[in-house]
């Protein structure tokens, strides 16, 4: 049997709701990945911020990581879109 690994970066909880109910069909593992600093509410605030971190390369300090991704036989990445890519803690 396939094992199924459903990740997911949510800044809203959009992401979240979806990459759930995929997992749910799927009925796999799930993983949540997570800043240390968390990004601000406010729109404007956050995409000053994640433009940024996109022109400048900078990769967010992750709160946690998985670390046995080689024991998966397929991986559903969710994220939302952040200046037209995904976000850089993707």
């Amino acid at each position: 049997m396939k094992k199924i690994l459903v990740t997911y970066f949510s800044h809203s909880g959009n992401t979240r709701v979806v990459a759930e109910k995929i997992n749910s069909i799927l009925n796999g593992d799930i993983f949540e990945i997570e800043t240390v600093d968390k990004y601000p509410v406010k729109y404007n605030l956050v995409v000053n911020q994640a433009k940024k971190e996109i022109e400048d390369q900078i990769k967010p300090v992750l709160l946690n990581r998985l670390a046995h991704f080689n024991e998966y036989d397929t991986i559903v990445i969710g994220y939302p879109m952040w200046w037209y890519t995904c976000p850089m803690a993707v």
